[in-house]
């Protein structure tokens, strides 16, 4: 599984009402975009210095279905219509899921990292 990460800057204005109703009008992307498991956001609990206090962690199958929900028209609808109007900036990253902690495991290896050492 791919995490595809947006970190997003709100416009200033932007009211709590007009983001969910942004979001809410995601709800049917995983049933419009194949591969797209699932979709979630939310509001960063702190008021981070940086300014980019919203997420959204979208969960996609495997690499093949990130670059169809990269490239899918749905997804540049749905982003021209209801996100992009209320978001100053954004910052987006893919992450395996295989990057993960867990109590005693540790599964951090992204390419070559630690190699030669």
């Amino acid at each position: 599984m791919i995490q595809h990460i947006v970190l997003m800057k709100v416009k200033p204005g932007t009211t709590d009402e007009q983001l969910e109703a942004a979001f809410e009008a995601g709800a049917d992307l995983p049933d419009q975009i194949p591969g797209l498991q699932k979709l979630t956001y939310g509001r960063d609990r702190a008021e981070p210095a940086h300014g980019f206090s919203l997420a959204a962690v979208v969960q996609l199958s495997n690499e093949e279905a990130l670059e169809a929900y990269l490239n899918h028209p749905k997804r540049a609808e749905y982003l021209d219509q209801h996100v992009d109007p209320l978001i100053e900036d954004r910052i987006e990253i893919d992450v395996p899921s295989e990057g993960t902690h867990m109590p005693g495991i540790a599964t951090w290896y992204w390419g070559t990292a630690g190699a030669g050492a």
